[in-house]
């Protein structure tokens, strides 16, 4: 939770400047400002077991990182569409992100390994290099 901004802004800053990285850095931005909702939130519930069974704690916090991972994974997928050859990788995310969202709105709750497994084929789809189009033109990420 926590290294997952730092991942991705590391793959930010090794696109070429425009929306790919634009969108990839509002999603770390969002990662960024879950991550410690999130890590509160656990540390809560850990502290108060007993009011968690009973679902006496805040949900705020957790819904506010969810929702966030849910954005980012949105703008993950805008970075990958805007990028070329990423088309399968750009749709799976988005499919996640909306899925998760329903199921988010639906139920109050996440389907962490979607989450996980998106952001797993994000990271995978910056990373994977094209080859040249033309002899003079760069392959991405550079």
């Amino acid at each position: 939770t926590a290294a997952m901004p730092a991942a991705f802004a590391r793959l930010a800053l090794a696109l070429p400047a425009g929306r790919a990285r634009t969108l990839v850095a509002a999603a770390t931005a969002a990662l960024a400002a879950g991550a410690p909702l999130f890590v509160s939130q656990l540390a809560l519930r850990a502290s108060d077991l007993e009011r968690f069974a009973a679902r006496r704690l805040p949900g705020w916090p957790f819904l506010s990182y969810a929702w966030l991972h849910v954005l980012a994974l949105g703008s993950l997928s805008g970075a990958l569409a805007s990028l070329p050859d990423r088309e399968k990788e750009a749709a799976a995310v988005g499919l996640a992100a909306l899925g998760s969202g329903a199921v988010l709105a639906k139920t109050g709750d996440i389907p962490p390994f979607v989450f996980y497994v998106a952001e797993q084929i994000a990271a995978a789809g910056f990373l994977r290099g094209n080859p040249p189009r033309h002899p003079h033109e760069p392959s991405l990420p550079e």
